[in-house]
């Protein structure tokens, strides 16, 4: 159940605390019908406790022409999740209470907060508790059903496991790409104008400075929306042609316009690229830590300010690294960092772990390479706020493939989220909705 916690506790993570209060028409109590859907309501209300949501965790523009647009992707989406669990009821199959409430006390968790701090902090964005526990159901509900119906079918052979693995050593050498996708699926030629726009109004939300991770667990179709569309390394050549091309003109942070490949549009960010180790994923393995004080308007202090290349002496960056300076005093250590990073609560966003020097974004990567262990970085701008950074340790890492078992689960994810596209798919044939 972790995993079913980590993809909408990530996606509140990465925005809830960025975005402030949501615009007040978001908040109002919606009257009517939005649509039906073999006889079942979605209401205005439903659709706007979700627009919430969605502005709360992402930080999406949900005003004006571009939340009209927004509203329409979101009632898609509620529809959906009512087929989904029109289909789940039907073959008697329920989200377990304790695995909702497990979900919900790991994204208060990952928030650093408690259950009902965590319904405090969405009440104060309009959002009431009862949309998010809607969405963890549908998602658990529509999860068991899929496993249940076709992971038997699915289990990959040891042919497949075996050539994956000898891919990856074949590899070697190659330059590889470290990719995150958003894949928007076509079920039919009547669908392709409308999710091409779908596709364009995401980059245009991202390049506004809307976190990749957030709008992929909300939007993406596919298998690796839960972790936040992360692929990981991918090697030269192993991606469709469309996708290789694409990757091969971007540069590290850049985001790829919609792309036509395989069954939809994918948006793919470049986090890194390298050249693959022939004996394994070698490198520097870093535990470090970081804090990023936003942006914020000092007559709406909840409210969070993206600057698109900031510098120093800008207003809003220049209030930001005052107060990184005042909350990290000289001589913090990591162990004080952390409490730091705590006490100053929804105020700031940190983070920060064991990770390979190379998966570290890219703005931090050069100053996590050559600060010494235990010193605190100067001020880092990016256009959502100013980021301190300090590496505890750093030490050489050496990786092996990955265990077969690692390799048949992706499979399996893989196999299993293109049966479930499927499955959707039909039910929207069958199904009878009406748009109000």
């Amino acid at each position: 159940m972790r995993n079913r916690a980590i993809r909408l506790a990530g996606a509140i993570c990465a925005g809830l605390l960025m975005a402030g209060p949501v615009n007040s028409a978001l908040t109002q109590e919606a009257q009517g019908i939005a649509a039906v859907v073999n006889d079942e309501v979605v209401s205005a209300y439903d659709l706007e406790q979700r627009v919430a949501l969605i502005v709360s965790s992402t930080g999406v523009d949900g005003t004006g022409e571009a939340g009209k647009r927004l509203r329409e992707q979101v009632l898609r989406t509620l529809i959906d999740e009512r087929l989904q669990m029109q289909e789940a009821k039907r073959l008697e199959i329920e989200a377990d209470p304790k695995d909702v409430e497990e979900t919900l006390s790991g994204i208060a968790e990952q928030n650093n907060m408690t259950t009902d701090q965590l319904r405090e902090t969405l009440e104060k964005s309009g959002v009431s508790m009862d949309s998010l526990t809607a969405q963890i159901k549908a998602e658990i509900a529509w999860s068991d059903l899929v496993r249940k119906k076709f992971l038997s079918r699915v289990s990959p052979g040891d042919e497949q496991v075996d050539e994956v693995l000898a891919r990856m050593q074949a590899n070697a050498g190659r330059t590889e790409f470290l990719v995150a996708e958003i894949f928007l699926g076509v079920e039919s030629p009547d669908d392709e104008e409308e999710v091409n726009r779908g596709a364009l109004r995401l980059v245009e939300q991202l390049q506004q400075g809307a976190p990749f991770n957030a709008v992929a667990r909300q939007f993406s179709q596919a298998s690796t929306a839960g972790s936040g569309g992360d692929l990981g390394w991918v090697p030269e050549g192993q991606l469709s042609a469309e996708l290789d091309k694409s990757l091969a003109s971007l540069s590290p942070g850049d985001v790829s316009e919609p792309l036509r490949a395989g069954g939809g549009y994918y948006i793919l960010l470049l986090r890194d690229k390298r050249s693959a180790s022939a004996v394994g994923l070698s490198g520097i393995e870093v535990d470090v830590r970081q804090v990023m004080f936003p942006y914020v308007d000092e007559t709406q202090p909840d409210k969070r300010i993206t600057v698109p290349n900031p510098t120093p002496a800008h207003p809003m960056a220049a209030a930001a690294i005052a107060r990184s300076q005042n909350a990290l005093q000289p001589g913090v250590t990591c162990e004080s960092f952390l409490q730091t990073i705590k006490d100053l609560g929804k105020s700031v966003l940190g983070d920060g772990g064991k990770m390979m020097l190379a998966d570290v974004p890219h703005l931090f990567r050069e100053t996590t390479e050559k600060i010494d262990i235990g010193v605190l970085s100067p001020p880092l701008l990016s256009p959502q706020g100013v980021h301190r950074v300090m590496v505890c340790s750093r030490e050489e890492f050496k990786s092996k493939l990955p265990p077969r078992d690692v390799v048949e689960a992706r499979l399996n994810q893989e196999a299993l989220a293109l049966r479930a596209r499927r499955y959707l798919r039909d039910l929207r044939r069958d199904a009878v909705v009406e748009f109000r």
